[in-house]
């Protein structure tokens, strides 16, 4: 069962009229505020909204700027579906940038047309773009290409990216929401909501990580768009849903939900809204105005990568074809934000003439140049128009190699091959500048190499190093000079200069910490001798192995977190001993670009260094080095490399007993040694009498293993995992037991809705108790867990979902999560007794949770003279006789049945012996005694030094009564004397016939007498307090009448519940929401009068609900209930 829990999103939207060239906003006033600003109507869903001009949208700029900024950038609509294209119909598309430039005079239009399929060649497209919309002023991107298949068509995705107005980076200050009054008059009721869900969710200064938090909290605290009798919740309702909950579907809620909460967190946000179009662009045009299916979602602004998207609204799919009904797709969501499809890459590609890899002014462009985009799994090629700019649409997210070439001159210039990484970011925009270089020399000239072991000659382990400068200069007749780098993991170098002339010098410059047998080569006569020149680089401290030292280590793999010896040999020769020995772990033989992983001191000759493998240790293979403080001496492996470090796993069981002879499932645990952080994803395999079975972990590293166990007593299972970086296997041993578990309940009996004690034991045969956790499942999605004592025993308080239908059903019982058996349990719901009484009779009506009347059921009255049962109409109510000769206390029974619980009530009954005409002899004639009819006063005397004491507002009685008059407000009897503020109220007068006079608290009065009857009196009150006294023959009745707004009078009698429940219970704090504090007290305090009064309070307080009469006198009742 969930625990609903208040999560809180807030609308803001203004009606965008675009009437200008620019465009004029017509802001939202605080008078002016109400449901329709939602844009969710009568349906919890966003579509079928077919007027373009009629759409509302987020401004981004806040009240204060918003007349400097009036021209930034204020809606995005993204346009996506499946398209077929012609090379000979792009006249069609024309036609559909033609028709959006028309729309509604828009300004600012940017139509981007990008095309996703196989690729075989690049041909310039679009022409006609470029003049699409001259004549308002639209900017729009120039030499656009269209990526064409061998047979001249495409199947792909065409994004229309429609911008109403230009958006300036330099503004993103002003997309930041600090100031919630000044921003779009958000009302002040709903700052609160805001405020404590983003307190609530917590503020990270990394971005990306804040929006996932946003997005994660808003799915959390997501619920059905349905009330429990399965009617669509629609306009306030829906609101009111939202605040305490959500409804799913309503995407431009949850989506202006996130932008607001992102702004308050300083992440610039904006909103979006997405169509859905299915078209054949070669026989039809596309009308926005037409488009019904519609889907809200954000853009959120990175430094590093620009505009993201994202889809706060949970249970939708996060594809690019934004389908089905109303824009509501069914699918999940692992992650909140969008993933990142593709990005676009553009750019120039210039001539390189000083080779520095930087444009300078006098470097010209590379017309038609080829450029690729390569890494293991990806290739994309583009060609260069005659300005040398390119550009390729559609780039999946990951780091690429680019290198290209072209031709200048009749000669081949080609790229560096540098490294560049495409950032993760849907739509995300990327230029580069690729520069070219001359190629001429198609061989290299030499390299530059690590010469780990000092002679001065390459080796094949020895690896190039790139990056190195190297130099070269010929003193020729005009002499030239020329700087380049080595590339690659060769280190190769080459010069473009077309070497002619002789005595020419090649040099580098050494890096730091490094020297070179070698520093240049010069007064070369042969140009080709040039072809072979390597420098050799290593560092000046290293240390070759001593050939007087041997290393022994027995194992060829180690793991993480374990420890292990190694032995290292010194000849006697050498004088080591007492001298400390110290072990690395190196990629290659130099111990300083290791991890020291342990010590020893030589003893005679000899040392055994115990080593620890660090848990953070890398995977993969590495050398063993051994080096001895002194002298120096060095110990290593012959080969290279010497061992390989893995991972250290762990596994373990997560029950210790099973039933025999049946398929069960076994929970193996996987997760890291030494931290103990769970492996998710993995396959882990159980063998057992020669069968192996696997399953793949969860989350939690937990993976449940189907296996089916024989006969009885200790049996031994190997498990093994085997992963990528780490292996691991272990013996498990269980003991296995021929017994059936049974579960014993001694309460087959439960309430729905309310906490009940269930109590029992689970057995494994006749004598074993079952220890561990039991759940028992009520439904398809509801079930109860506990867990047993160390006997088998439990008794547990458990509550039943109040979703759940009354009846008898057969439950499944689970065992640390294998099934074992199943019980009967009857689930009942608690019905209403529903009191209203007059002067001689109590009608009684007994309704079902959902208001439903029960028929043809048996209620007891019980008075001191006898109990006497009375049976419900069909509309269940029924009409009980009372006597009130005296007062006494009487008892309602209802006893239940198949589907109910019993349910009863007390009511005091007072007497009235007023009822007759008593004539006193000092009685002036025509004033007679007045009878009262006794109502019942809201405030008794210790609730209101209670109240009083507890709150800064205290309780005040609403009437003090007389034996002679009594007055009450219309058919609220037994309420206090409080009235909305200028509604009309009707206050009846009762006693006995005679002048009387009534003083109603503003300064009129009326006077009348009682032999007619009960006198009424109709009249409106502004707010305020008023006393109202009511005198005759002598006798005076007053009451404080409070006129007053029933939301504020709701609100304040939580608060001043609250202030009792402190006093009570100092586990309450101040920071507690509502439904905190009805979870906290629902044990002790009577259930349903708890929940009426929280949920009138979330009503009053959280939503634009209206709050009457109805929502006062139920919160009363709830407050009077639960403070007694």
């Amino acid at each position: 069962m969930k625990l609903l829990v208040k999560s809180v999103a807030i609308v803001i939207v203004a009606t965008l009229m675009v009437t200008t060239l620019f465009g004029a906003f017509q802001r939202v006033s605080p008078a002016g505020v109400d449901l329709s600003w939602l844009n969710i109507g009568g349906s919890p869903k966003v579509g079928n909204e077919t007027n373009f001009e009629q759409q509302k949208v987020v401004i981004c700029v806040n009240n204060k700027t918003m007349t400097s900024y009036v021209r930034q950038r204020v809606f995005t609509n993204y346009i996506d579906g499946s398209w077929t294209i012609d090379k000979g119909d792009i006249g069609a598309l024309d036609g559909l940038a033609e028709r959006l430039s028309t729309l509604s005079n828009k300004t600012y239009v940017n139509v981007t047309f990008s095309l996703s399929g196989p690729v075989s060649g690049w041909l310039p497209t679009f022409k006609n773009l470029y003049n699409a919309t001259s004549t308002t002023g639209a900017l729009l991107q120039s030499d656009m290409y269209d990526m064409v298949g061998a047979n001249g068509r495409v199947n792909g995705s065409i994004f229309l990216h429609y911008v109403v107005q230009e958006f300036d980076e330099r503004l993103l200050k002003d997309l930041t929401l600090i100031d919630l009054d000044g921003y779009m008059d958000v009302p002040e009721d709903l700052q609160y909501s805001l405020t404590y869900r983003l307190d609530a969710i917590g503020r990270v200064e990394d971005p990306y990580q804040m929006v996932k938090k946003i997005c994660q909290n808003i799915s959390e605290h997501t619920y059905s768009s349905k009330n429990k009798n399965g009617q669509n919740l629609t306009g306030d309702q829906l609101l009111t849903a939202f605040l305490n909950g959500n409804a799913d579907g309503n995407s431009l809620t949850f989506a202006t939900a996130f932008v607001l909460l992102s702004r308050m967190a300083n992440v610039p946000a904006r909103l979006v809204q997405g169509y859905h179009i299915n078209a054949n662009v070669t026989t039809q045009y596309i009308d926005l105005g037409s488009i019904t299916n519609k889907f809200y979602y954000a853009e959120v602004y990175f430094p590093e990568t620009g505009w993201m998207t994202v889809n706060p609204t949970p249970l939708t799919s996060t594809s690019d074809s934004i389908s089905g009904d109303n824009g509501s797709n069914d699918g999940g969501q692992d992650d909140p934000v969008v993933t990142p499809t593709t990005c676009r890459l553009s750019g120039y590609c210039f001539i390189d003439a000083d080779r520095d890899g930087v444009r300078d002014f006098y470097e010209k462009n590379a017309p038609y140049a080829w450029i690729y985009l390569d890494n293991a799994t990806q290739r994309y090629e583009a060609i260069a128009n005659e300005t040398g700019y390119f550009y390729i649409p559609y780039v999946l997210p990951g780091e690429y190699f680019i290198h290209g070439y072209c031709e200048d001159n009749n000669t081949m210039k080609t790229t560096y091959v540098q490294q560049w990484r495409a950032i993760d970011g849907t739509m995300s925009s990327y230029e580069i500048e690729i520069p070219l270089l001359d190629n001429s020399a198609s061989e290299p000239w030499g390299v530059v190499y690590y010469d780990k072991d000092h002679d001065g000659g390459r080796d094949a382990n020895e690896n190039g190093m790139e990056g190195v400068v190297v130099h070269m200069f010929c003193n020729g007749t005009t002499g030239t000079y020329e700087t380049t780098r080595t590339t690659g993991p060769s280190g190769a170098f080459s010069f473009s200069t077309d070497v002619t002339m002789v005595n020419c010098t090649i040099w580098i410059d050494v890096p730091d910490g490094w020297t070179s047998n070698v520093i240049s080569y010069g007064l070369f006569n042969d140009v080709y001798s040039l072809r072979d020149v390597n420098f050799g680089l290593y560092r000046p401290d290293f240390v070759p192995y001593a050939t007087n030292t041997t290393l022994y280590f027995f194992d060829d793999e180690i793991s993480r977190g374990i420890s292990y010896n190694i032995y290292v040999l010194i000849n006697s020769t050498v004088s080591a001993n007492g001298l400390r020995a110290l072990a690395y772990l190196s990629p290659d033989k130099d111990y300083r670009n290791g991890i020291l992983i342990g010590a020893g001191v030589i003893t005679t000759g000899t040392c055994a260094v115990r080593c620890h493998v660090p848990l953070d240790a890398p995977f993969g293979n590495f050398n063993i080095i051994v080096r001895t403080i002194g002298n120096d001496l060095f110990a290593g492996s012959d080969s290279d490399p010497v061992v390989r470090v893995k991972g250290t796993s762990y596994l373990e069981a997560g029950d210790s007993m099973y039933e025999t002879n049946k398929t069960v499932m076994v929970p193996i645990n996987l997760f890291e040694y030494g931290t103990h952080t769970p492996i998710a994803g993995e396959e882990v395999h159980l063998q057992y009498l020669g069968t192996t079975v696997s399953a793949t972990t969860d989350e939690k590293g937990i993976a449940l293993v189907p296996m089916y166990f024989t006969g009885s007593g200790r049996i031994w299972i190997d498990a093994t995992y085997y992963g990528s970086n780490d292996w691991s296997t272990a013996m498990l041993d269980w003991p296995v037991t021929a017994y059936d578990r049974e579960l014993t309940v001694y309460t087959d009996v439960l309430v729905i809705g309310e906490m009940n004690t269930l109590s029992g034991a689970l057995t494994i045969g006749p004598m074993t108790p079952g220890i561990g956790n039991i759940s028992i499942a009520l439904g398809p999605d509801a079930a109860i867990e506990f867990w047993t004592e160390t006997d088998g025993s439990f008794t547990s308080t458990v509550i039943v979902p109040s979703d759940l239908l009354p009846g008898e059903r057969s439950c499944e019982v689970r065992f640390a999560g294998n099934p074992v058996s199943s019980i009967s349990l009857t689930l009942l719901s608690r019905p209403m007794l529903e009191i209203d009484e007059d002067e001689r009779t109590l009608k009684v009506t007994l309704l079902a949770e959902n208001n439903e009347p029960l028929r043809d059921q048996t209620i007891w009255f019980e008075t001191p003279s006898g109990r006497t049962s009375f049976v419900t109409d069909n509309n269940g109510k029924t009409i009980i006789p009372i006597d009130r000769g005296t007062s006494y206390t009487a008892t309602l029974d209802y006893d239940g049945n198949a589907l109910y619980a019993s349910t009863s009530r007390s009511i005091t009954i007072s007497a009235k012996p007023f009822d007759y005409l008593i004539l006193l002899p000092f009685v002036v004639i025509g004033i007679g005694a007045v009878a009262a009819y006794g109502l019942r006063s809201h405030w008794k005397e210790k609730r209101e030094e209670t109240a009083a004491s507890a709150s800064a507002e205290p309780v005040r009685p609403a009437l003090m009564t007389s034996d002679k008059i009594s007055f009450s407000l219309g058919n609220a009897e037994g309420m206090p004397l409080v009235w909305r503020e200028d509604d009309p109220l009707l206050l009846i007068v009762k006693g006995q016939p005679g002048p009387s006079r009534i003083d109603l608290g503003d300064g009129t009065s009326e006077s009348f007498d009682l032999k007619d009857g009960p006198k009424s009196i109709e009249k409106a009150y502004p707010r305020g307090e008023y006393m109202l006294t009511a005198v005759t023959a002598g006798e005076r009745t007053e009451g404080l009448l409070r006129a007053v707004d029933y939301r504020e009078e709701v609100v304040s009698l939580f608060q001043q519940a609250l202030a009792i429940w402190k006093e009570k219970d100092p586990g309450i704090t101040d920071g507690m929401c509502a439904r905190e504090l009805y979870y906290r007290l629902k044990g002790t305090l009577p259930e349903r009068s708890l929940d009426e009064l929280v949920r009138m309070f979330e009503l009053a307080e959280y939503s634009h609900h209206p709050i009457g009469r109805a929502e006062y006198e139920t919160a009363w009742k709830a407050f009077k209930d639960v403070t007694q």
